[in-house]
C-alpha cells in the first residue's frame, strides 16, 4: 500500500522534473500565445539537446587516441549530415522513423535495466499520450513535418494505442510508482497546460538530466563546465538572432515558429542518432569509463 511518505520519496527521486512541471504549469497560465509557447519550446529543446550532442565530443575524446579520435569525429559528423539531408528529402518516411527511434531511445535511456517490453512501451507512451489528450494540437504539430492527411491518420492511431503503451510499461513492479507519477504529471500537463510544456518537462527535466547524470562520473572533471558554457553561448546567440536578426536569413518570418520547431527537433534527432551510436559503441567494445 502506498503511503504519503512513500509517494513523497518517489517524487524526490526526480525533483527537477516535478519542479519544472509546476513552473511550466503556472507559466502556461500567464502565456497562452502559440508564438511564445514555440519560443519557449525551442529554447528548452536546445537546452536539453545541446549538452547531449556536445557531450559526445568529450566521450569520443575519452575513448580514442588522437588519430582515431579525429576519424571517429569525421564519422560522427558524417552520420549527422546524412540524417539531416535525408530527413529533408523524405520528411514523411523519416518523421515516422524519427518517432519510432525516439520511442526506443527514450525507453532504453530512461530505464536501461528494465525488460524490453517495459522500456519500449514507456518510450511509445511518451510519444503517443499527447495525441490522446490533445489530438488537435498534436495534429498541428505533426503537420509541420508531414502532410495534413497523414498527420490526421497518425494522431488517430496513436491516440488509440497510447493507453495500451502506458498500461504495458506499468505491468512490471520495478519503478512502477515512479513511472506512474511521471506519466500522471505528463498527462496533467498535456491536459491543463499544453503538450509542448509537458514534453519540455519530460525531455529536459527527466530524460536529459538522467543522460547527463549517467555520464557525469565517466568523463573528465571539467567537461560539464565546458558543456554549460557551450550551451549558454548557443542559447544567447539564438536569442540575439531571434530578437535582432543579426544574420539575414531571407525567410518568411510569418512562419518563423514552424521553422524554429522544425529545425530544433531535427537537430535533436541528429544529435540523438549520433549519441545512440556512441553508447552502442561503448557497449560493443565493453568500454569501462568508470575511472
Amino acid at each position: 500500500m502506498m503511503t504519503f511518505s512513500y509517494v513523497l520519496n518517489e517524487l524526490f527521486k526526480q525533483p527537477i522534473y516535478f519542479l519544472m512541471g509546476i513552473v511550466l504549469f503556472f507559466t502556461s497560465l500567464i502565456f497562452n500565445d502559440t508564438k511564445v509557447i514555440f519560443y519557449i519550446l525551442t529554447v528548452f529543446i536546445l537546452v536539453g539537446g545541446l549538452p547531449h550532442g556536445a557531450l559526445d565530443f568529450f566521450i569520443l575524446k575519452k575513448i580514442f587516441s588522437k588519430y582515431y579520435f579525429y576519424i571517429s569525429l569525421v564519422v560522427y559528423l558524417a552520420i549527422s549530415f546524412i540524417v539531416f539531408f535525408v530527413f529533408n528529402f523524405t520528411p514523411t518516411v523519416f518523421f515516422m522513423i524519427f518517432l519510432i527511434y525516439s520511442a526506443f531511445h527514450f525507453g532504453h535511456s530512461d530505464w536501461e535495466d528494465h525488460t524490453k517490453l517495459s522500456k519500449y512501451c514507456w518510450g511509445f507512451a511518451v510519444i503517443t499520450l499527447p495525441t490522446m489528450i490533445d489530438p488537435n494540437e498534436s495534429h498541428s504539430f505533426f503537420s509541420i513535418f508531414i502532410e495534413d492527411a497523414f498527420s490526421i491518420l497518425l494522431v488517430e492511431y496513436f491516440s488509440i494505442f497510447s493507453v495500451f503503451f502506458a498500461l504495458f510499461t506499468l505491468l512490471k513492479k520495478k519503478n512502477r510508482t515512479l513511472k506512474l507519477l511521471i506519466l500522471s504529471s505528463y498527462i496533467f500537463l498535456c491536459y491543463f497546460s499544453n503538450i509542448y510544456f509537458a514534453f519540455i518537462a519530460y525531455f529536459v527535466g527527466f530524460h536529459s538530466i538522467h543522460h547527463l547524470e549517467y555520464w557525469k562520473e565517466k568523463v573528465e572533471k571539467n567537461t560539464f563546465d565546458q558543456l554549460f558554457v557551450i550551451t549558454l553561448v548557443v542559447i544567447l546567440f539564438f536569442l540575439v538572432q531571434l530578437i535582432f536578426q543579426v544574420i539575414p536569413l531571407g525567410i518568411d518570418y510569418n512562419n518563423l515558429e514552424e521553422i524554429m520547431i522544425y529545425n530544433a527537433f531535427l537537430s535533436y534527432w541528429v544529435i540523438d542518432c549520433s549519441t545512440y551510436d556512441i553508447n552502442r559503441l561503448c557497449k560493443e567494445i565493453k568500454l569501462d569509463l568508470s575511472y
